[in-house]
Parts: structure tokens; sequence; C-alpha cells
């Protein structure tokens, strides 16, 4: 189902989040949140719920939203974006043909030719500052080497921008 907010469009497609628990399992804490919470909350508290894959077209172009490294096999073939910002946290733990297919299930899959990587920094950072994982938690150099070798073994002329914090992105 589609949704029109003015000269924007946004669709969600159901997707899934990347199986990030040991033993290749989905995430952490699945399940819904079936009453408010009370802060401070526990983290445990915090539930996935639905996982979604977010487009949002304008009459300039379209944008996909997966911000989370999981998808579904074949979704969103046919589907059209020209930028994809691509959640890309704790893939390195899945290895370099896992990143390969969600790469292939996300970019090419919709024609994109621009990424911003997404959901990569440490959120347990202060406002404002942004930084990467630690290495034993998830290492984002490895990831982002793994793309690059993807991109130079496709001939792809996909660009890759990260975002600059608190400042507004031209996307088209």
């Amino acid at each position: 189902e589609m949704r029109q907010f003015g000269d924007f469009t946004i669709r969600l497609l159901e997707s899934k989040h990347a199986p990030v628990k040991p033993g290749g399992e989905g995430p952490w804490f699945s399940g819904t949140i079936d009453e408010p919470l009370w802060q401070p909350a526990s983290v445990n508290a915090w539930k996935q719920g639905v996982v979604w894959s977010v487009f949002i077209g304008h009459p300039r172009g379209t944008t996909l939203i997966q911000g989370s490294g999981g998808f579904v096999e074949g979704k969103l073939h046919g589907e059209t974006a020209d930028v994809v910002m691509l959640g890309i946290a704790r893939l390195e733990g899945l290895g370099k043909e896992y990143v390969t297919t969600f790469w292939n299930e996300t970019v090419p899959a919709t024609g994109a030719t621009r990424v911003i990587p997404v959901h990569y920094d440490d959120y347990t950072a202060p406002f404002g500052e942004v930084r990467l994982f630690p290495d034993f938690v998830d290492n984002i150099v490895v990831t982002t080497g793994w793309i690059d070798q993807i991109l130079q073994e496709t001939g792809s002329d996909v660009t890759i921008e990260l975002p600059p914090f608190g400042q507004p992105i031209p996307l088209y």
C-alpha cells in the first residue's frame, strides 16, 4: 500500500532483520512491544517488531531505506530506486558471501546508482559524536572493503557516500 504526502509517496515492503544472533538466527530481541515502556527501560524490553524496506518516492527520484542488513530473497527484484540508504551494521560477522548476496538483493536489484551507508556507527556514543563500533563488536572497515571488492569485480558505477552528521543530504 502506498501513502501520499504532498509530493512524496511512501511504500513499505516487509523485510527481515540481519541474522546477527549467534548461530545465524534473527535479531537479539524479536517480538513486539505490547504495552507502553516506562523509562528507563532495559535493553531487552525493546523488541524488533516488523522490519521494512521503505521506498520514499518524489518526482525527482526514489530512495530505498534498507535500515537493517537483512533481506527477503527476490523481494526487491523489479523495484526501482535511485538511492539506497543501506544499513551495514554487524555484517562482518556474517561473512563476505552474505554481504555479496545482501548487496545484490538491494542495490543492483533496484538499479540504484548511489548508496549512503547507515546504521554503521556506535549508537552508544554521545549525540553528535560519530564513531565506529570497536572491532570486536563489528568491523565496518572489513565490511566496506568487501563492498569495494564487489564494486571492482562487477565493474559497477555505483557511488558510495558517507552522510555528514547534522547536515541535509541532496538526494537527486
